[in-house]
């Protein structure tokens, strides 16, 4: 458990018994007169336990929040790193191929190899931007909507 959760899961008992307390100071008047009812100790106590319960509850959910935040940064973070790396490499192997197609002295194949080089730039950009392909946005705007 991390502190943000056992904050959380505190301040839910703390304002909840406050509360219920508050409300029995202002409809029933005095405290000590309202526990001294046979049946309102017992009372008192399941408030109490219903509490804790509620901030169990928040704490677990709180946790499972902040484990969900650390395993999206944790995700973000790997995507960078694969992304930089295909880059890199990619970039790398894509110079050799335009310099074989530049020593090559033919129009054509630097024309071919220019094209496809721009044509793989523009799908990893797209990728890093979270864009999907054209294609793909064509397929699901086919689709039937439900």
């Amino acid at each position: 458990m991390n502190r943000r959760s056992i904050k959380v899961a505190l301040s839910v008992f703390v304002f909840s018994i406050v509360s219920e307390l508050l409300c029995i100071r202002i409809l029933r008047g005095s405290l000590t007169d309202w526990l001294d009812h046979p049946h309102r100790r017992l009372l008192l106590l399941s408030m109490i336990l219903v509490n804790l319960l509620n901030a169990a509850a928040a704490l677990y959910l709180s946790a499972r929040a902040v484990r969900a935040e650390v395993r999206l940064k944790l995700k973000e973070r790997k995507e960078a790193q694969i992304n930089a790396y295909l880059n890199h490499h990619l970039r790398n192997a894509l110079t050799v191929v335009q310099n074989a197609a530049f020593l090559s002295h033919d129009e054509q194949t630097m024309n071919l190899c220019d094209d496809a080089v721009a044509r793989i730039v523009q799908v990893l950009v797209s990728t890093e931007a979270n864009l999907t392909d054209p294609s793909a946005v064509l397929f699901a705007a086919s689709l039937p909507h439900r």
